[in-house]
């Protein structure tokens, strides 16, 4: 049996979860919903079919786990999202908010190649030539050519 690619939805989900089991040590459909900007029935819904894929493990009224598949599934999701957002913050020079919006973006059909090559990209930025580490000196740049635009 082929391997079902989740939905943008459904691995938002997972990561919003594992989210709340990390910084709670549970998740509820209330919590969910909040994170997420959703209504509850939407969560029920979409726990419902999380469920039938046996990515986690809900009963109405009852905390959500996810199970070990989903858990994988969710930490592949985060580690996506860490690694774009450490790009558009880091190489790309994005505020902190703006960043995440644009790792949510990406991060559910990016080729995974490419994401690779966006990881080794962030991790050269960072070594540091002439005592100065690559990213500060982009970040010195933009502010140099943002400087000469606003003058």
């Amino acid at each position: 049996m082929a391997k079902q690619k989740l939905t943008s939805s459904r691995e938002d989900y997972l990561e919003a979860i594992l989210a709340l089991i990390h910084a709670k040590g549970f998740a509820r459909v209330r919590d969910i919903a909040e994170q997420l900007g959703v209504g509850r029935s939407a969560v029920s819904n979409a726990l419902t079919a999380l469920s039938r894929h046996g990515l986690v493990v809900y009963e109405p009224y009852r905390m959500v786990t996810l199970t070990d598949k989903g858990e994988q599934a969710a930490r592949a999701v985060t580690e996506r999202h860490d690694t774009l957002k450490r790009f558009m913050e880091d190489v790309l020079g994005l505020a902190g908010a703006q960043a995440d919006d644009a790792a949510c973006s990406f991060e559910h059909n990016i080729d995974p190649a490419v994401l690779e090559r966006i990881d080794q990209l962030t991790a050269f930025f960072s070594l540091k030539r002439s005592g100065k580490a690559l990213t500060q000196r982009w970040q010195d740049f933009l502010a140099a050519s943002q400087e000469a635009t606003d003058a």
